[in-house]
């Protein structure tokens, strides 16, 4: 039974179960899509005021070997989303620091604003690896060294 959601051989060698032989992880690996992680840049739709900030972002995660150029969208819509949601949360604050809210239909939407811009960018920063939680579900595709003989030490080369 073939799954869906196969993950990269790297992985599967890196956790070490493995029922593959080496010419099905052979197969796997020329099957495999591999993206480079070369340039990364701001989409034009990405407002000048936040090309800073995606530079920033995006050299951390190019570090960390999770992002490509496939990613660049999913940045601006991060750095946006997380824009909306600090204009919405200072026009909370405004309302509520004035006491000027009478009409609660008012203070009702713009806290709604607020809640679903916040939802997104809580959303965008998961899929990026942006938060610890994600960041804890990131697994690195480090193949292990292969485990050491426990009989070795009774040997007289080793």
């Amino acid at each position: 039974m073939s799954s869906n959601n196969k993950q990269p051989i790297a992985l599967v060698a890196s956790k070490g179960v493995s029922h593959m032989s080496k010419a099905e992880i052979a197969r796997r690996e020329r099957e495999e899509i591999s993206v480079p992680f070369v340039d990364v840049a701001p989409p034009k739709t990405l407002p000048k005021r936040l090309r800073g900030e995606f530079g920033e972002l995006a050299n951390k995660l190019l570090a960390c070997g999770i992002m490509t150029e496939l990613d660049e969208e999913a940045l601006a819509r991060y750095l946006l989303a997380k824009e909306s949601y600090q204009k919405a949360s200072r026009a909370l604050d405004r309302l509520m620091r004035t006491g000027k809210f009478l009409d609660l239909d008012s203070l009702n939407k713009l806290s709604a604003l607020q809640d679903r811009a916040f939802k997104q960018v809580r959303s965008s920063a998961a899929d990026l690896g942006l938060t610890a939680a994600a960041r804890c579900r990131l697994v690195s595709a480090k193949v292990p060294d292969p485990p050491k003989n426990k009989f070795s030490k009774f040997s007289s080369s080793g």
